[in-house]
């Protein structure tokens, strides 16, 4: 009860994109109760391991495909058994069965994994490029970050829930915070404890056990972002079931009255699904809710970025010019702070520019040299790209006032940062197509725009289509044929067939009979 009303679980469904992580969740769970039931079992009866290694697979392989985390289905399973099961059966050749099943599904996977990034490195550091934080400072933040967790699963605060934790303070040393090293001590004694308490206590060494484990994907090495509450989903499982086994063991003990019992459990049970109700009901989709969260978070520059477009969008919807005016102030305000909090990223200039672009009026002076400054050197990540994109979109629907040489300008210093990658650079590129095309009718650029945009990412589908696109808009049309093959063959799962169909009736009636040869 207390897992499936926590508040920390909610974003696992309000934030949809995370409704894989329940998907994959179910799948694992499915797996751990399968596994476990087979182990009870054991104890008293000889094995059916075939049934169980293919319900085992058949849920493991579903997960994964839901979401990555069911990677972590062996580090619970093992977990289960090293504290509760301790590799005991009633036969010797269960205790076999599953010494080998763990060095099959854990040990042997592992080493090899450990190896292909000891002799790979790049496989693992390449994702730290689009990141403003080194693997150190990754590893030595989520110490400080996984103690958060642990807090708010022991004692929720839903002030401090959000999607946005991404003004959190690096850990640049063991010092830097002064909570770095002290949050690294706790942890060790917690696995120590758990270790040595694996007797006497193993409720205990479970629950820690799970709870770290359960972050051992999300919460160490890969580049990923820093905070997510939705990482919790299972792991949270863990301290959850230790403090309710040891609450359990404190009642038996004290022999406190079953009534006193069950009102502090009724009164528990309240307060969270209080809880739980509160924060959905501000994620419920009102305009005050990113708000809210700018105000509860102001260290976070996604949140004020949020909160600044929310009050682009009233702007527009504004009834008077004074209303429209007040609600542009503020969105300045929020755009400044979160502008301040990333000055290594242009991130928080594009919207900052939509909120006059939008509302029909001319932005400040400094923006635009600004966006210039930070695209030249700054960090370009995801959000970046989408930011160029939205700017050649409003070039192309005329609704900003920005001139064709401004917009060219902006889109060519992005492509000369030094730190743009190579498949942000094809994005790029495809975007400068687009605004040719479209914009100019220039399709002779956007082919050759193009064509750059597929050389760095081959693999692209969408680029390629829109090659086959501007050939046959240009009259290129044995190119374009041509263009068309070569998406085919590349769409090796079929998703562009209809689209490949309707491009082949549209071009080939007016295909010439013998061709000229086309030059390579």
């Amino acid at each position: 009860m207390l897992w499936l009303l926590h508040p920390m679980n909610l974003t696992n469904v309000t934030y949809i994109v995370q409704r894989m992580n329940s998907l994959a969740a179910l799948f694992t769970a499915l797996a751990i109760l399968i596994y476990a039931r087979e182990r009870t079992r054991q104890q008293q009866q000889p094995g059916h391991w075939p049934r169980t290694l293919i319900l085992l697979a058949v849920f493991g392989i579903f997960g994964v495909f839901s979401k990555e985390t069911a990677l972590l289905l062996p580090i619970y399973l093992f977990i289960i058994e090293f504290f509760l099961f301790r590799f005991q059966a009633l036969n010797r050749r269960d205790v076999s069965i599953t010494k080998i099943f763990f060095a099959t599904i854990l040990w042997i996977p592992s080493i090899l994994a450990i190896l292909l990034l000891v002799a790979q490195p790049h496989l693992l550091l390449a994702g730290y490029e689009i990141r403003p934080f080194n693997l150190e400072q990754r590893l030595l933040t989520e110490t400080r970050v996984l103690l958060w967790y642990l807090s708010m699963i022991v004692v929720p605060d839903i002030s401090q829930m959000t999607l946005y934790h991404d003004g959190i303070t690096l850990s640049t040393d063991l010092w830097t915070p002064p909570s770095t090293l002290l949050s690294i001590l706790v942890i060790v004694s917690l696995l120590v404890s758990a270790l040595a308490l694996r007797k006497q206590a193993p409720w205990f060494g479970f629950g820690i056990a799970w709870f770290f484990g359960g972050h051992l994907l999300e919460s160490t090495a890969f580049p990923l972002e820093m905070v997510f509450e939705h990482r919790n989903y299972l792991p949270a499982f863990g301290p959850l079931f230790t403090l309710t086994f040891s609450a359990a063991l404190f009642i038996h003990r004290l022999e406190i009255s079953p009534k006193l019992t069950s009102a502090a459990t009724m009164m528990i049970v309240v307060m969270l699904a209080t809880a739980t109700h509160t924060l959905a009901h501000r994620w419920s989709g009102s305009p005050e809710a990113p708000l809210l969260d700018a105000l509860h978070h102001p260290e976070s520059p996604r949140a004020n970025i949020i909160a600044g477009n929310t009050y682009s969008i009233l702007a527009k919807r504004a009834y008077d010019p004074q209303q429209q005016a007040r609600f542009i102030q503020q969105g300045d305000r929020h755009f400044q702070i979160a502008h301040t909090l990333i000055p290594d990223s242009a991130n928080a200039l594009f919207g900052w520019l939509f909120l006059y672009y939008e509302n029909s009026l001319t932005p400040p002076l400094a923006l635009l040299p600004e966006l210039h400054i930070r695209l030249q050197k700054g960090l370009i990540d995801t959000t970046t790209i989408n930011g160029l994109h939205s700017l050649t979109d409003c070039k192309i629907k005329q609704f900003c006032s920005l001139s064709d040489k401004q917009y060219l300008y902006l889109m060519e210093t992005a492509l000369k940062n030094p730190r743009l990658l190579p498949s942000f650079a094809s994005n790029v590129l495809r975007d400068l197509a687009t605004f040719q095309a479209m914009r100019k009718q220039d399709y002779e650029t956007a082919i050759t725009l193009t064509k750059k945009a597929i050389e760095l990412t081959p693999d692209d589908l969408n680029a390629r289509h829109e090659l086959v696109v501007y050939l046959a808009n240009g009259g290129h049309l044995v190119d374009a044929q041509h263009a068309l093959r070569s998406l085919e063959q590349h769409d090796k799962l079929h998703r562009f067939d209809s689209v490949i169909q309707t491009l082949r009736q549209q071009i080939l009636p007016f295909v010439p009979t013998n061709p000229a040869p086309i030059n390579p």
